[in-house]
């Protein structure tokens, strides 16, 4: 599963950087840009909460299974739109806007299946190595996916990210052997509100979200406008950007 999740979590940068550069080559404005990351960002801020009390009280791993098979079935089409010349901007940012919401209900049961595959004194390592995967995908994912588009086009990253969907489909349903856990059951809104009332009440997770928010929302202006300023001030191409990005990954995993 974690080597599944690797492959996947390159496509999903592979897929990201083709997205962007898809826009800047057609010469789209820096704000149709900008709405990759938007389009990306949105679902999760919109359906983590539900997502998370989907993932405590549904089988993870039909949750995960489902997802996959949304995410295979758009970047599929994602190909095909791209293969055939036809993929208008607003096409393009609704597609990243479908693989962005099963992403964002994936993660939560993604994320606590750890703790039913491994002993509980282990959950803390495999969280940080699942962590590693993402940091290490960041850094090389974008940097492969300049290369691939520099020498076989953007439709080519679209066919490597839903490859790396299907690698992933299958490792799960290789995974006969799951047991879900047995929680009580709980009403959806009643969860939901017991989350929020966790976070408000928890000083350390409180200090946790006011650091994100200080950093990432400023911090995200780079990401979604990194693409116009590569091309457009710097002169760089599909595989300079692809750099650009991966020198980011790096920086994550040395300042990690």
């Amino acid at each position: 599963l974690w080597v599944a999740g690797f492959v996947s979590n390159i496509g999903i940068w592979m897929q990201t950087v083709g997205a962007q550069w898809q826009l800047v080559a057609d010469d789209s404005s820096s704000v149709v840009v900008a709405l990759v990351q938007t389009a990306s960002a949105a679902p999760v801020l919109l359906l983590a909460l539900p997502s998370g009390v989907l993932g405590e009280f549904l089988n993870r791993r039909t949750v995960m299974l489902v997802t996959q098979v949304v995410q295979l079935g758009a970047s599929v089409a994602l190909v095909a739109l791209s293969a055939g010349g036809d993929l208008p901007a607003s096409t393009l940012l609704a597609v990243t806007c479908v693989l962005g919401a099963a992403s964002a209900v994936q993660m939560p049961a993604a994320q606590s299946v750890i703790s039913d595959i491994v002993p509980r004194a282990q959950v803390a390592d495999a969280a940080s190595l699942s962590s590693i995967s993402v940091n290490v995908a960041r850094a090389g994912g974008p940097a492969v996916a300049g290369l691939t588009i520099a020498q076989f086009g953007i439709t080519a990253v679209f066919i490597v990210n839903a490859a790396s969907f299907v690698i992933y489909l299958g490792a799960l349903i290789a995974w006969r052997n799951y047991r879900a856990p047995q929680t009580p059951a709980e009403p959806f809104l009643h969860a939901m509100r017991e989350g929020v009332r966790f976070v408000f009440r928890s000083s350390l997770v409180r200090s946790l979200y006011i650091r994100l928010a200080i950093f990432l929302v400023p911090a995200n202006a780079l990401w979604a406008l990194l693409p116009v300023f590569a091309q457009r001030t710097l002169g760089l191409g599909a595989d300079g950007y692809g750099v650009l990005l991966g020198v980011l990954g790096v920086g994550t995993i040395v300042g990690a």
